[in-house]
């Protein structure tokens, strides 16, 4: 049976002003978004959020869910601040475990820097992309729509783990 899961990586809370020459990039109200995740995929979904953001999004999700953290193994330095930003959770929600096979609930990998020759902000490295389709539980023919396909990387990892079905546990 064909499901069908959704990978939401929207500006995170209050940081649609770093897209500022996007002019689709407008701040993402995630009470309606991770409703409209609920509702139409029941079969799973991830979002992918900052830290802080972690805190705003928790309350709106109705279901089971589980947080998993991507570990930046080359966090970036940001002026004036103590602390790199060295990890990010993503939510994974309404996913059936039973009867899954046990994944890791973090992935550690780089930044990209380019991703198809284009420096994006917020773009998602291939090892994490893999990682939530792992997570998630997408196997071949099922279906990921990625809702924010900025760099368009979960495609290309879609693409892979169909050329590749064998590393799938």
């Amino acid at each position: 049976m064909r499901r069908v899961f959704a990978y939401a990586d929207p500006p995170y809370p209050g940081c649609a002003s770093y897209y500022a020459a996007d002019p689709n990039a407008n701040e993402v109200n995630h009470e309606i978004l991770i409703g409209t995740l609920d509702l139409h995929y029941p079969d799973g979904w991830a979002l992918s959020t900052s830290v802080s953001g972690l805190a705003q999004c928790l309350p709106f999700i109705r279901g089971p869910y589980h947080v998993g953290v991507w570990a930046k193994t080359n966090p970036k330095p940001y002026a004036g601040q103590r602390w790199l930003r060295a990890w990010e959770p993503v939510i994974f929600g309404g996913i059936d475990t039973k009867g899954r096979p046990s994944v890791r609930d973090w992935v550690a990998s780089s930044m990209p820097r380019r991703v198809n020759g284009v420096g994006l902000l917020g773009a998602k490295p291939p090892e994490f992309c893999r990682w939530v389709l792992l997570m998630l539980g997408a196997r071949p023919g099922d279906e990921v729509r990625d809702l924010f396909p900025g760099s368009g990387s979960l495609s290309r990892a879609l693409d892979y783990q169909a050329a590749q079905p064998e590393l799938i546990p």
